[in-house]
């Protein structure tokens, strides 16, 4: 039988990590299109067409992005209390 361990506080940490990578990629994002749309203002046609399609696919990308990150979060924090309970199960017999 393989061995398995989960150290929690790492775990945690990678949590947290994982949480504020992901503010700052969102962050980012947003930052880029709050920076270039004064450029939307002066831009017609084809071009400010071209902007608000690159704008829309940001919006998108930030959208999965969040979705993916909060899936990723929801399964470690799975993971950790799983590790938990077994271990206070385990505990208990001592």
């Amino acid at each position: 039988m393989a061995d398995f361990s989960l150290q929690i506080q790492e775990a945690q940490n990678d949590v947290n990590v994982l949480n504020q990578a992901n503010t700052e990629m969102t962050k980012a994002l947003e930052d880029m299109v709050q920076q270039l749309a004064p450029l939307l203002a002066n831009t017609q046609g084809r071009t400010k067409d071209a902007w608000q399609e690159v704008q829309g696919k940001v919006d998108t990308q930030v959208s999965q992005l969040n979705s993916s990150h909060k899936q990723g979060v929801q399964a470690l924090d799975s993971m950790i209390n799983a590790m938990i309970e077994a271990d206070n199960r385990g505990q208990s017999h001592f």
